[in-house]
């Protein structure tokens, strides 16, 4: 299998997603930026997309076939004799990602990077979380919330976030997660349907799932305390962006309007790195 074909199902649109969760709490208590925590930060990056996707990418062989949008940045429609090659490098990945953990010597990172790695499998493996809303939705915002934690444990030997300060708004930043998740299920569900894949969308309908994402959203804003012009730039966006899903909610303008999401998600994500290290 060549090598640009692995990259292509990693996603590496996704490479800065893992490191700049991870970096939020080191930066904002002001952890000391070691060889370590760059290698950690790495793992979360290529290795974590390749653990992550290429699982999802090989149990979804099947749909991915139907798919229009596989073939580009949403990651590759895989042949028969590529399956071997994408579990081996979704295996290294898996222990790239331990070994970066180990050689932090917490034992709390450890365990929160094994959650990460089971996570990360059970979420495409069968019986697939993916495919059983809304424990689909929920997963993945777990996955985001031991990433964070990953990098607090830097700060203390902690398995849990203490919400306490910015971190209080830290589970109803999860349920903005979930409500993203949610939206990201519209964009594959005339694939999905074909292939008889169960998630949000093809249970429920597109503009009944448009509805939930922006009722997680409100709920998210409303619990939320922060006056961080930047987190409170990515709920409006979003919440514009579901309601427009409401009124046009076929595929190719609901992937439109999750990409100006995910654009905004960095940006707003990056400027609030930088607010923080300042």
């Amino acid at each position: 299998m060549k090598v640009s074909r692995l990259i292509l199902v990693s996603r590496p649109w996704g490479y800065v997603i893992g490191p700049m969760l991870f970096f939020v709490p080191i930066l904002i208590f002001g952890v000391p930026i070691t060889w370590r925590v760059i290698l950690q930060a790495f793992a979360l990056s290529a290795p974590l997309c390749m653990l992550l996707f290429g699982i999802n990418d090989f149990f979804d062989r099947s749909t991915d076939a139907l798919n229009p949008r596989k073939g580009g940045i949403h990651g590759a429609a895989l042949h028969k004799d590529e399956g071997k090659a994408v579990i081996i490098a979704a295996a290294l990945g898996g222990f790239l990602l331990l070994l970066s953990s180990l050689l932090t010597g917490i034992k709390e990172n450890f365990i929160l990077a094994t959650a990460l790695v089971i996570l990360s499998i059970i979420y495409s493996a069968p019986p697939r979380l993916k495919e059983i809303p809304p424990l689909d939705s929920v997963s993945n915002a777990a996955i985001i919330y031991v990433i964070i934690a990953m990098g607090y444990s830097l700060v203390e030997p902690v398995l849990f976030i203490p919400l306490e300060g910015f971190f209080r708004n830290g589970y109803p930043l999860l349920i903005s997660i979930i409500a993203i998740h949610m939206f990201s299920t519209i964009m594959d569900y005339i694939p999905d349907r074909k292939a008889g894949v169960r998630t949000l969308a093809t249970s429920i309908g597109k503009r009944r799932t448009a509805f939930f994402a922006f009722i997680m959203l409100a709920i998210s804003a409303l619990l939320l305390k922060t006056d961080n012009v930047f987190i409170l730039s990515f709920m409006g966006l979003s919440g514009g962006i579901y309601l427009v899903a409401l009124f046009w909610d076929d595929e190719k303008t609901t992937k439109s309007l999750f990409m100006v999401q995910f654009a905004g998600f960095l940006l707003c994500g990056i400027g609030f790195l930088v607010y923080s290290a300042l």
